[in-house]
């Protein structure tokens, strides 16, 4: 197919925000994920992901809104999922899937979050 593809093996996390600015796009293709820290490292930095349906995944990405939601986990969906990643306005996806991890998953929001549910605690 023609891709160009990098194995970079397992990289310091004070390194990867350097890794991930490099790159335009980023594939998470598994078939099952807890929390996808690799996923949300990506949109951090702004990258495009791609990914394949399942629990984890669907909760943070709004298909073509934030990054692309692939129809299944075969060659042939990963693939038209590609398609759909060429198609779209990269520079607003990209600005989306920044601003979801700015406004869910930051240190400052989910201090925030930790300190209400203390305070409900208490209460």
């Amino acid at each position: 197919n023609n891709v160009e593809v990098n194995f970079l093996g397992q990289l310091s996390n004070d390194f990867l925000p350097q890794i991930y600015s490099r790159y335009k796009y980023f594939a998470l293709t598994s078939y099952g994920e807890g929390s996808p820290k690799a996923l949300l490292e990506a949109m951090s930095v702004g990258l495009v992901c791609l990914t394949t349906p399942i629990e984890g995944t669907l909760e943070i990405i709004s298909n073509k809104e934030n990054g692309i939601v692939c129809d299944g986990f075969n060659a042939i969906d990963i693939n038209k999922g590609i398609k759909v990643m060429e198609s779209i306005d990269y520079s607003e996806v990209s600005k989306n899937a920044r601003n979801f991890i700015i406004n869910n998953h930051s240190y400052q929001n989910i201090l925030s979050n930790y300190l209400e549910s203390i305070n409900q605690f208490i209460k």
